[in-house]
């Protein structure tokens, strides 16, 4: 009869490795998880830890490349070009070249942000320096970090003359620039530009104000209107004269009287209006004279001897 023998102790090292991988592959997956659903939420630095620890449990190209991403989008240059580097490094499968390809533009861009450093020297030393007009700390010989590209560096020293030299960083590729300054004065400070007054313009001067001429117009015009009413009236007495002294009788000799009041009246007026009118067009200027408004009256005037218009006028 057959005994049963018990298992070896290779068998059951074996065994107990087994059951390890799966429960290392078990905790990988929830910390894979866990990283997804904290990426999902914008959690990338949680997002991060949760990679890490699923790929210290078990690597795997996809969890190094989740692991660089997540490091990009936290703005960390030099740990994203790591972690890209190393995804690259564990050899992607052909399922992931689009991703292999990714990774490899997305390291060329990283890498041109990438502070290189650059070794500054003068001859003598001991001079200042500016890269691209703004000035870096410490004094010749010592170390710049500069981003790659092409710069400007400028150096200066008490007693010599000012040198600039042109610098191209290339993408990791450590520099070395040294400067000599010969002796001489720095450069002179610009001097101050003299800026002349303007010329001063004489103020303008005051303009003559036309002066109106509708008043002057308007009195001749009244003197001319008198001169016709007056010469009407007096050809009219002058007729009730005559039929006054062919038949003198009171009624005709009122009006004889009458019409020649009128007449005397508007010859005196007129008169009086029109120089009034021709002392108004022909006074000075208004320039010389400021113009101020003029009131004129007519009063006529009867007397026991005659008749006749006084005016008055007021500037």
């Amino acid at each position: 009869m057959a005994s049963l023998a018990p298992p070896s102790a290779a068998w059951a090292d074996k065994a107990h490795g087994a059951a390890s991988d799966d429960e290392r592959r078990t905790e990988a997956r929830a910390h894979y998880a866990e990283a997804e659903r904290h990426f999902a939420a914008g959690e990338f630095a949680e997002a991060y830890t949760g990679y890490r620890a699923a790929n210290d449990l078990i690597s795997a190209p996809q969890t190094l490349y989740k692991m660089a991403i997540a490091r990009d989008k936290q703005g960390l240059v030099e740990e994203t070009i790591a972690g890209y580097e190393a995804f690259l490094a564990a050899g992607p499968p052909p399922a992931m070249d689009e991703k292999a390809a990714a990774a490899r533009e997305r390291l060329g861009e990283l890498k041109k942000r990438v502070p290189v450093r650059v070794h500054l020297r003068s001859d003598p030393p001991g001079a200042e320096v500016s890269i691209d007009g703004s000035p870096v700390p410490g004094t010749t010989p010592f170390d710049a970090k500069v981003v790659p590209g092409a710069h400007k560096v400028r150096f200066t020293s008490a007693g010599h003359a000012t040198v600039e030299r042109d610098l191209e960083v290339v993408a990791g590729r450590p520099g070395d620039l040294l400067a000599v300054l010969p002796v001489g004065s720095a450069d002179a400070p610009p001097e101050p530009v003299v800026v002349a007054p303007a010329p001063v313009e004489p103020p303008e001067a005051p303009r003559a104000e036309s002066r109106s001429r509708s008043l002057p117009y308007a009195l001749l015009g009244g003197a001319v209107v008198g001169a016709a009413v007056g010469t009407v009236f007096g050809l009219r007495a002058l007729s009730s004269k005559r039929d006054f002294e062919a038949a003198p009788t009171g009624a005709q000799a009122d009006k004889t009287e009458r019409d020649a009041l009128i007449a005397d009246i508007a010859f005196g007026a007129g008169l009086t209006v029109g120089v009034t009118g021709l002392v108004l067009l022909f006074a000075q200027p208004a320039a010389e004279k400021p113009a101020t408004a003029s009131v004129w009256h007519l009063a006529p005037v009867v007397g026991s001897s005659g008749a006749g218009a006084v005016a008055a006028v007021r500037f």
